[in-house]
């Protein structure tokens, strides 16, 4: 027998859990589900507001994404190029394998590397731009 499923456990368990409840601790898990957030009637509970919510944030970032490539100064043509494939939706993979030849050993990790340096510089340059238009 596990010992999750002994009786000195369960009185262990209900002891906790009544000093929990009392502190006002809500669980996420329970008897029967571990993780309430992965199992089928959490994902069925949320799965409209989170799909609406996924897809604005993606359509926001590739919006900003596509105008940042229009106006960022780019440290490199390679930068650039693996910038533009991010915009239209390559995946790492898929970008170095594109951009990699003989002369240039680009790899996954090189182009995550870049992205997040260039993400994070895009998000900097929205940020300046939205307390600039704040009097």
């Amino acid at each position: 027998m596990k010992f999750h499923q002994t009786e000195d456990f369960k009185r262990l368990q209900s002891k906790w859990y009544k000093k929990l409840a009392k502190e006002g601790f809500s669980d996420i898990e329970n008897e029967k589900d571990l993780k309430v957030l992965h199992s089928t009637w959490f994902h069925a509970r949320h799965k409209e507001k989170n799909i609406h919510e996924t897809h604005n944030a993606k359509r926001e970032y590739f919006r900003l994404a596509g105008i940042f490539l229009h106006v960022h100064e780019f440290a490199s043509d390679l930068e650039k190029t693996i910038w533009e494939l991010h915009t239209d939706g390559f995946y790492l993979r898929e970008i170095a394998t594109k951009l990699r030849t003989k002369q240039n050993k680009v790899n996954k990790d090189n182009v995550r590397l870049t992205l997040q340096k260039l993400t994070q510089a895009m998000f900097d340059m929205t940020d300046e731009l939205e307390e600039s238009s704040y009097p």
